[in-house]
């Protein structure tokens, strides 16, 4: 079987499948739960959330003469240096990651997606957090489903969850879901997650940028 391989596009990190249709997952249930059962057939990673028409786009103001602001898009920034910590691993055992990505879903709603940088079995491991901009924060600015950070802002976390997806962009496995408290901190030079669910299990993730 191929095995999942990774290159450098443009100074970027790409993942064939999985990075160019990365999964938006919403955590539900109580912490601890099995994850509710998805309906038969494959299950297949939606692509970016695409930038809306401007009829139908929620326009922020614009500061470029190139047009309007948009709510939708993602950012993801060249690293230099990313791992994270899950509760399944040895305490004193960080996994590197190859990417992250940031996915803003309307001006309030985000994903912040780390790609674990094993590709020794053809899967992607992919941890999770989901949240909303703290109070006073300012969105990323996105043009066409691409963002940049305005400002440093703070997430104020609500779930966190675990996938795994083949080269294809498939889901090898049923994804695992918790709902969390939590905060991740964004900014030029660093990324920093951590989340705590209910049950006492904490999720940790950090990176440096370039």
């Amino acid at each position: 079987m191929p095995l999942l391989r990774c290159c450098l596009l443009g100074g970027r990190v790409a993942l064939p499948g999985v990075l160019a249709a990365m999964v938006w997952i919403t955590a539900s249930g109580q912490a601890g739960a099995a994850p509710h059962p998805t309906p038969p057939g494959p299950s297949r990673l939606p692509p970016p959330p695409a930038a809306k028409p401007a009829a139908e786009a929620v326009a922020l103001p614009s500061t470029s003469p190139r047009g309007r602001l948009e709510p939708f898009g993602r950012w993801q920034p060249k690293l230099s240096r990313c791992e994270r910590h899950l509760p399944t691993a040895a305490a004193a055992a960080a996994e590197p990651c190859l990417a992250v990505l940031v996915d803003q879903r309307g001006a309030g709603v985000f994903r912040v997606s780390w790609l674990d940088a094993s590709s020794s079995q053809g899967v992607a491991q992919v941890l999770t957090f989901v949240g909303t901009l703290a109070p006073g924060a300012q969105p990323m600015a996105c043009r066409q489903a691409r963002c940049q950070l305005v400002q440093p802002f703070a997430l104020v976390l609500s779930s966190v969850s675990q996938s795994a997806f083949d080269r294809r962009g498939l889901a090898s496995a049923l994804p695992s879901a918790w709902p969390a408290t939590g905060q991740c901190q964004l900014e030029r030079e660093r990324i920093q997650c951590e989340a705590r669910a209910l049950s006492g299990e904490v999720w940790t993730a950090a990176a440096r940028m370039l």
